[in-house]
C-alpha cells in the first residue's frame, strides 16, 4: 500500500512568531489541492487521518490542531480529547439554539473553540459568547472594516487571529491593531502531510451504526459487531493507544478498548466514520480473518484464559497484509499497539504467538509444523473442533446462518479463505 496525502498542514504563530498551533486542511489523494468533498465529509476524514491514521503527536508536536467542523460534526462531539484539537467552527453554522447548545457542552468538556472567518452581524454575534479564539480574513475586510471588527470584538475577551496574511504589510498593519495570532501564505504556506490511509469495510460498520443507537445496547454486543471488521478494530485500537488519550498503559486487546471507550464514545466514533468514504474488502477476506480470530480465542480458553482476548486480537490483526496490501511488519511497526500483540504477530511470540503460529499452520493443512509439545494434552482433533465451531460462529454472527450454509472439509489442502463460501 502505497503512501497517500492525509492532509495538509499550516502553521499559526504568536506575535512573537513562534508556532502557536497548526490548522489541518483536507487534501484529495496524492492531489496537492483542496478536498472536493463535502464538508461533512472533509472534516471527518481530516479527524480520522489526524488521530487514527497517523499519530497526533507526530502531527502536532505539543502543540495543537485546528479542524474544522460543520454543524453536523458539531453535535458528534469529538472522542479524541481536548489535549490536541481545537473545534474550528465553519462560517456556514447558524447560530441556533441546537449549535449554540453543542458549542457550550464542547468548552464545559475542555475544547478551545475558534470561529472561522467571522464576520460581525446580529446573527453572528450570539457564537461569541461560546468562542475563544475569532479568526478574521484580511482580505475579506477592508482596513476599515478589519479596524472596525478589532474595536468591536474586544470586549468580548476573545483572542483574534488574522488569517490570510499574504504580505508583510498585512503582517505589520494587523500586529498593529492588536491580534494575537496569524497565519497565511506570507508566514507560511500548507505543506502536505502524507501516510498510510486504511480503509474499512462497509457493510459492518453499517450493521454497527445500526446496532449502536439501539435501546439498551450492552458493551458485549457493541465488540461482537465491531470485531467482525478487522479494520474497525485496529482503528479502535490505535485510537484509544493514541497520545490523544493520554493513558499510563498501551490497551492490548479490543474488549478492553471498548470497554474503556464506552458505548457513548463507540457511538461518536462509529457515527464519524460513517461519514468517511471508504473502500470495500472483500467479505471473504472478512470471513477467513474471523475463522483464524475465533480460533485462536478458543484454543487459548484451554490453554490460557487470561490471555483470550489478546489471542483473538493477535488472529484478528495478522491479516491486516491483505486488507492494506503492505508486508505486515511495515504496517505494525510504529502503530501504537502493546509490544506483547505486536510481537505475537510478527514473531510468534508467547502464548499468543505459538496459538496463532499453530493456527495458520492448521489452516493451510501444514500439518507436519503443528508444534505441540508444550501442550501435551492438546491434539489435532482439537484444532479440527476448534476449526468447526469457528465457521459456525461466522457464519452465525457474519452472515446470520448456520453451519449447514457453510461448507467446511477439514481432510481438504484447502485454506479457511477458500473453504469458508457467502451462502448468498
Amino acid at each position: 500500500m502505497e503512501s497517500t496525502i492525509l492532509f495538509a498542514r499550516q502553521p499559526i504563530f504568536d506575535r512573537g512568531l513562534n508556532v502557536f498551533a497548526y490548522e489541518l486542511l483536507c487534501r484529495s489523494g496524492q492531489q496537492q489541492s483542496a478536498c472536493p468533498r463535502a464538508q461533512d465529509q472533509a472534516s471527518s476524514e481530516v479527524l480520522l487521518n489526524a488521530f487514527s491514521n497517523v499519530e497526533i503527536g507526530n502531527v502536532v508536536g505539543n502543540r495543537r490542531a485546528f479542524i474544522n467542523f460543520t454543524e453536523e460534526l458539531l453535535h458528534v462531539s469529538p472522542l479524541f480529547g481536548s489535549r490536541y484539537l481545537v473545534v474550528e467552527v465553519l462560517e456556514s453554522v447558524v447560530a441556533n439554539e441546537s449549535a449554540l447548545s453543542a458549542l457550550k457542552q464542547l468548552r464545559a468538556s475542555g475544547f478551545t473553540v475558534a470561529l472561522d472567518d467571522f464576520e460581525l452581524s446580529a446573527d453572528s454575534i450570539p457564537l461569541l459568547a461560546h468562542a475563544d479564539i475569532v479568526k478574521l480574513d484580511v482580505l475579506a475586510l477592508d482596513e476599515r472594516r478589519l479596524a472596525a471588527h478589532v474595536r468591536e470584538l474586544r470586549p468580548y475577551g476573545v483572542q483574534l487571529l488574522a488569517e490570510k496574511i499574504e504580505t508583510y504589510g498585512a503582517l505589520e498593519r494587523c500586529q498593529s491593531l492588536g491580534f494575537d495570532y496569524f497565519q497565511g501564505y506570507f508566514l507560511s504556506k500548507p505543506k502536505d502531510f502524507s501516510g498510510r490511509k486504511m480503509a474499512e469495510n462497509r457493510a459492518p460498520l453499517m450493521r454497527l451504526l445500526a446496532e449502536i443507537h439501539r435501546p439498551g445496547i450492552e458493551i458485549h454486543d457493541v465488540e461482537k459487531l465491531i470485531q467482525q471488521d478487522p479494520i474497525l478494530s485496529l482503528k479502535l485500537l490505535r485510537l484509544i493507544n493514541s497520545a490523544a488519550f493520554n493513558l499510563v498503559r498501551q490497551i492490548r486487546s479490543l474488549k478492553e478498548a471498548i470497554t474503556m471507550l464506552g458505548i457513548a464514545q463507540i457511538r461518536r466514533w462509529a457515527t464519524l466514520l460513517s461519514l468517511y468514504e471508504s473502500t470495500d474488502k472483500p467479505l471473504e477476506l472478512s470471513a477467513a480473518t474471523l475463522v483464524r480470530a475465533r480460533m485462536c480465542q478458543l484454543l487459548a480458553e484451554r490453554l490460557s484464559p487470561a490471555e483470550t482476548d489478546l489471542c483473538f486480537t493477535a488472529g484478528l490483526f495478522s491479516t491486516l497484509d491483505a486488507f492494506l496490501d503492505a508486508p505486515i511488519k511495515d504496517l505494525l511497526s510504529g502503530l501504537s499497539l502493546s509490544q506483547e500483540l505486536v510481537a505475537s504477530i510478527v514473531e510468534g511470540a508467547g502464548t499468543a504467538g505459538k496459538i496463532l503460529t499453530n493456527v495458520i499452520a492448521y489452516e493451510e493443512a501444514r500439518w507436519e509444523d503443528l508444534d505441540l509439545s508444550e501442550w501435551i494434552d492438546l491434539t489435532e482433533g482439537d484444532f479440527a473442533v476448534a476449526y468447526t465451531d469457528s465457521l459456525e460462529w461466522v457464519s452465525r454472527s457474519l452472515y446470520g446462518t448456520h453451519s449447514e450454509d457453510t461448507p467446511a472439509n477439514h481432510d481438504t489442502q484447502e485454506s479457511a479463505s477458500n473453504v469458508l463460501r457467502d451462502p448468498a
